[in-house]
């Protein structure tokens, strides 16, 4: 580690001088390192924010790509600020985001890492912004996989606060409301090159400004500025023929950019005609348009009358798209008819959009204020559009395993197609990668369909992409997603009673999943529990209820299981966790508030509360193995067996878990083996039968490559590690851990330590130390 330093370069000196400072010659032990970053917290954070110079993995080496049409802002540009936080106060349409793009370019190489975009607005519920959100986008901006990003309130804390620390990067937060939304990111600015941050806000109030006293305030841009902009949107149009009423048009719409980007769409349609501009001048002076938005308004609506109808009506659907952004094919979907795609490609070759981001569009803000005035059958694009979404994202459920355990209604369409053997996937994309693209959208459309009352297919939708999380992870979205199907699944079931049942126990049960893994043990028991009478009280054939039951079992057992590998891994520190209930009953442990504990003092044995709920954990999987063996379900029992191995394991009967998993790549079909191979592997390399671990990772990694799970490559990764050290292969092992060490340091892993630790206990660690 320390010899990879000391050939990082600028990063390197930075980073040996911290070392040296505090340590002196002992600089290049590892050990007196990781001892003082323990004991003293602020030579920690002097670690992190020199690390932040050796971090390679957010380089970006791109040609700096400057702004088209950006005029009138030199005296800003001439001296843009080089770290800190920056307020850019200004109204919509003022240039304000385009602003704090050239300013970020103009320091691009003091960072040389790629540009952060986050507008605000995209991760609000009504007023309130949600900071989870906002944490997951900027770790994912930092090239850290989804999969890799904690659940948990705790653990993404941490997780958000070592990445920031050990990183050096240009943020632009768009759409700043309250000052408490910059408090999230000024505590990494104080460490001077560090960070830029843009903060660009409609209103600087008093909070606001006591985190920048001076910031850019934006007005409308001057009379040069402003006639060159309108020429680069006005193609066609000789402006130089009518300066006098050019300067009044601009004038008498406030010279903001937006305004001058309608003014030169609809001038552009006039240029064949005589005097373009006095035209739209005589009409924007109308009396009745007594403001700037009235003036602008008309401007795009005298653009609108020179539209083929058919553009005119996709526009004004649009306008109402759900949450705003689409691509050309959901778009079309939308807009519905066989001309929809030629109707859609109208009115973004109309430029009434903004520049996509990666395939994405939006209306221009003031032509979808403009398109929403017209009358157009929304709710009916609505039920186009969720129909569309809804029968591709059951087609993929479908395409996988057609007979797993789900509880809402397969379309007739489908079901149909299904019973003629026809494969039900139909796009040329992977269907998980489809999903992987759409999975943001699809929460959003599920908030629509459950505002207008269409709960079967917000459970259809939620029910569907259940098979996506386990594949590719992305829990906390799902998390929403499944919120919003507990919520319809409700509704359903006070409309038809036992009838409704099963669906609400099968929500129920996926919430209390997201919950576990998020480490809100505290909430999950009343979920369990409720589903268990639901299932009981459900209108269903007996093996149908029967594997419900098996896979409440399942779910109660992988609770238990969550809170034991909490315990082994939480500090160990008296009284910080403790179980909330009597042993035998369902066990509840936690951490401080965020989980609903009350810490029990020194008499607390996290030890003999992990056997405790490991011990359960078997219990309730034998319970599932029971069911599905008198109901003569094989795949379930495989699935159930793998994860009984998977507790006799972590509860210390390797004797055990190996029989158990025996029986299950017995009965393991192709789907189903690569979770149970991974099992076998580390059963194997308990026992040290390192031959036979190999060849069960061997196959592991192939069927992982073969079905595409990226969400079990890191568990992977550290099976191979594992394997190299049992081996012998020292130099192997040191790469493996080396690497998987590195991508931790990257990503703020949890995991960071043990992989350090894991790499400084193989032999020769002393000599890699230097």
């Amino acid at each position: 580690m320390v010899a990879l330093l000391e050939r990082a370069g600028e990063g390197a000196r930075v980073m040996r001088q911290v070392l040296v400072r505090r340590l002196g010659a002992r600089w290049r032990d590892a050990e007196a390192i990781a001892d003082e970053a323990r004991k003293d917290p602020a030579f920690e954070e002097d670690l992190r924010a020199a690390l932040a110079w050796v971090n390679p993995a957010d380089a970006d080496d791109r040609v700096l790509a400057g702004l088209r049409n950006f005029r009138n802002r030199d005296a800003i540009l001439e001296s843009p600020p080089e770290d800190g936080l920056r307020l850019i106060g200004g109204l919509p349409g003022s240039g304000r985001t385009e602003l704090a793009r050239k300013l970020a370019d103009a320091v691009w190489d003091h960072y040389q890492t790629s540009l952060i975009e986050i507008d605000l607005d995209d991760f609000r519920d009504g007023d309130v912004l949600d900071r989870a959100l906002v944490k997951r986008h900027v770790l994912r901006e930092f090239g850290i996989a989804e999969s890799e990003i904690q659940l948990d309130d705790a653990g993404l804390d941490h997780q958000f606060r070592t990445a920031m620390l050990s990183r050096r990067h240009r943020i632009i937060l768009d759409n700043v409301r309250t000052a408490r939304e910059l408090e999230l990111f000024e505590p990494f600015v104080r460490t001077p090159h560090q960070y830029l941050v843009l903060a660009v806000a409609a209103v600087l109030t008093p909070e606001l400004q006591d985190f920048d006293p001076d910031p850019i305030r934006l007005t409308g841009l001057d009379e040069p500025g402003a006639t060159e902009l309108l020429a680069d949107f006005a193609v066609g149009v000789r402006l130089a023929d009518e300066p006098e009423v050019t300067a009044e048009l601009l004038d008498l719409c406030g010279r903001t950019p937006a305004a001058i980007r309608e003014l030169g769409r609809t001038l552009r349609r006039f240029g064949g005609e005589p005097k373009p501009v006095a035209r739209l001048l005589a009409r924007c002076q109308d009396p009745g348009l007594a403001t700037t938005a009235d003036r602008l308004t008309e401007t795009v609506r005298m653009g609108f009358e020179q539209l083929p109808a058919e553009t005119v009506r996709a526009a004004a659907l649009l306008a109402s798209f759900p949450g705003g952004r689409f691509t050309p094919s959901l778009a079309a979907a939308y807009v519905g008819g066989s001309t929809g795609e030629d109707e859609v490609n109208g009115v973004i070759d109309a430029q009434l959009t903004e520049p996509p981001v990666q395939g994405w569009y939006r209306l221009s803000p003031l032509v979808r204020r403009y398109a929403r005035t017209l009358d157009e059958d929304r709710p009916a694009a609505l039920d186009r559009l969720l129909r569309h979404v809804r029968d591709l994202t059951v087609r993929a459920d479908l395409a996988g395993d057609p007979d797993r355990l789900r509880e809402y209604v397969v379309p007739g369409v489908l079901r149909d197609e299904l019973a003629a053997g026809r494969v039900p996937w139909t796009l040329v994309e992977d269907r998980f990668d489809w999903l992987d693209d759409k999975l943001v959208f699809i929460e959003v459309l599920a908030r629509a369909a459950s505002n207008h009352g269409r709960h079967v297919e917000v459970c259809q939708l939620a029910g569907a992409v259940e098979v996506f999380v386990n594949q590719r992870g992305r829990w906390r979205t799902y998390a929403e997603i499944n919120q919003l199907g507990v919520q319809s699944a409700e509704i359903l079931y006070v409309e038809r009673g036992a009838r409704g049942a099963a669906l609400l126990a099968r929500m129920l049960l996926m919430r209390s999943r997201v919950n576990f893994l998020a480490r809100w043990f505290h909430v999950v028991p009343a979920d369990l529990e409720r589903a268990r009478q639901l299932i009981a009280e459900a209108a269903l054939p007996d093996r149908r209820r029967r594997t419900l039951l098996a896979s409440a079992a399942e779910f109660e057992a992988r609770f238990r299981e969550e809170q034991a590998d909490f315990l082994a891994s939480a500090p160990a520190q008296p009284g910080a966790v403790g179980p909330l209930v009597p042993a035998g009953q369902v066990g509840l442990v936690g951490q401080d508030e965020v989980f609903g504990t009350t810490p029990l003092g020194t008499g607390f044995d996290p030890v003999r509360e992990q056997a405790r709920l490991l011990a359960e954990a078997e219990m309730w999987l034998r319970t599932a193995v029971r069911i599905d063996q008198e109901i003569d379900h094989m795949v379930a029992e495989s699935i159930h067996l793998r994860m009984l191995a998977a507790v006799l394991l972590k509860a210390g009967q390797p004797g055990l878990a190996r029989v158990e998993i025996e029986r299950a790549l017995a009965l393991a079909t192709e789907r189903n083996r690569l979770r149970a191979e991974m099992v076998a592997a580390r059963i194997c390399l308990a026992a040290g039968d390192l031959a036979e671990a190999r060849s069960w990772y061997k196959s592991a990694e192939t069927a992982a490559d073969r079905q595409r799970a990226t969400h079990y490559r890191p568990e992977l990764r550290e099976i191979a590690a594992q394997l190299l050290t049992a081996e012998g292969d020292t130099e192997g092992a040191a790469l493996a851990w080396g690497s998987l060490l590195y991508d931790s340091l990257a990503s703020a892993h949890p995991r960071t330590n043990e992989y350090l630790r894991q790499f400084l206990s193989l032999p020769g660690s002393d000599d890699r130390r230097r």
